[in-house]
């Protein structure tokens, strides 16, 4: 999906969705939007794909890491009974080189406490 910055995106008229793979830089208000517009109880698997990594890892602490976090949270409470939701964190370098996954225990802590499964 490729959208604007001022398109509003939204997934809740996809009901059906089991997975999603979001290309972001850095998670900003617009991908906890789009997380907490999903109304597919379905979904099983989200990967947030080439978040650029300068000078090492970006500080976990950063308010759009904190609001991901909770949108992760409320995305978990309204899955199927039992379900779970595996989140994947791949990040590239400040130079575009590929440098692994994010610690996900780190920037999605609450998300990783209710259970939720790093996709590593």
């Amino acid at each position: 999906m490729l959208a604007g910055l001022g398109d509003p995106l939204t997934l809740s008229n996809c009901r059906e969705l089991r997975e999603l793979e979001i290309y972001a830089l850095c998670p900003g208000s617009a991908e906890s939007s789009l997380i907490s517009s999903i109304a597919s109880t379905k979904i099983r698997r989200i990967v947030f794909t080439e978040l650029l990594v300068f000078e090492g890892e970006p500080p976990p602490d950063q308010p759009n890491w904190i609001k991901l976090d909770d949108s992760l949270c409320r995305l978990i409470d309204r899955l199927e009974c039992g379900a779970r939701l595996e989140v994947q964190l791949q990040a590239l370098d400040g130079q575009g080189w590929w440098s692994g996954e994010l610690d996900f225990k780190k920037y999605l802590p609450r998300f990783s406490e209710k259970g939720g499964i790093d996709g590593g």
